[in-house]
């Protein structure tokens, strides 16, 4: 708990009922009002209608509507099973939160020209990622270790879900992303790193419910490396229930 939210805040419990209201809510909503114009959705050769991300209403035609995540540059794979790396996470993370309405990660005249500033020794300018590695390095939201960011390294699942829950640290006025809010049980919880539990307790309550392809799996999966229809699924449940209040604003609490 933050100093001075002490008396402005309500009991734990009532925090912790109303965020889950308010995302089931977010849930209802985002289905019949869309606060960004989607794209067309793209017809990717390996995804179709598979399993638990594939088909019109799935978590990888939900990212690519809005732009979040795109296929391979000049052809039609997504590659749902590839490992999503930490420039292609902050980026996806980026243009959900702050919306890139410049183009600044999708359009080459635009990023070409963009420098440097994250402070890491080894991203450089002018690619897709520079703009979305630069806004993660200043929010804090991406933080490498001894200066590097690793771009083309793989992102664990409980990193992507640090850099989501630092996305929007800060934000919310009911202080429901903080690591006293109690997660489901896991049978793999031991395995969460010590940095990594604040983020995954958050994460599981909110975003991951387990993973995916053990459908109502009581297993987290924290140290695996995430997949991109992985990212494409927590993208999708982090946008309809958490960025979706931070556009459309909150109910005020009674």
């Amino acid at each position: 708990m933050l100093p001075g939210n002490e008396r402005t805040k309500p009991p734990l419990a009532a925090r912790a009922s109303a965020a889950l209201a308010l995302a089931a809510l977010a849930a209802c909503l985002a289905c019949l009002v869309l606060a960004r114009p989607a794209l067309a959705s793209p017809s990717y050769s390996d995804v179709g209608e598979r399993g638990w991300y594939g088909g019109p209403h799935g978590c990888v035609a939900y990212v690519s509507e809005r732009g979040f995540m795109t296929g391979y540059e000049g052809t039609d794979l997504f590659g749902p099973d590839d490992p999503v790396t930490r420039a292609q996470a902050v980026t996806a993370i980026y243009r959900a939160v702050a919306g890139d309405p410049e183009g600044l990660t999708t359009d080459p005249s635009s990023y070409s020209g963009i420098a440097d500033e994250s402070g890491f020794s080894d991203t450089r300018g002018g690619e897709y990622c520079t703009a979305a590695v630069n806004w993660a390095a200043a929010k804090g939201v991406a933080r490498g270790s001894g200066g590097l960011f690793r771009p083309d390294d793989p992102v664990t699942r409980e990193e992507l879900m640090a850099m989501m829950y630092r996305s929007v640290d800060g934000y919310w006025p009911y202080g429901f992303a903080e690591p006293d809010v109690a997660p489901r049980t896991l049978l793999d919880e031991d395995a969460v790193s010590e940095w990594a539990v604040p983020y995954l307790v958050w994460g599981n309550k909110f975003v991951i419910y387990g993973y995916p392809a053990l459908r109502w799996s009581a297993y987290l999966m924290p140290q695996k490396q995430a997949t991109r229809a992985e990212a494409a699924k927590m993208l999708k449940r982090f946008d309809m229930g958490n960025l979706w209040f931070l556009r459309n604003g909150y109910p005020s609490e009674s």
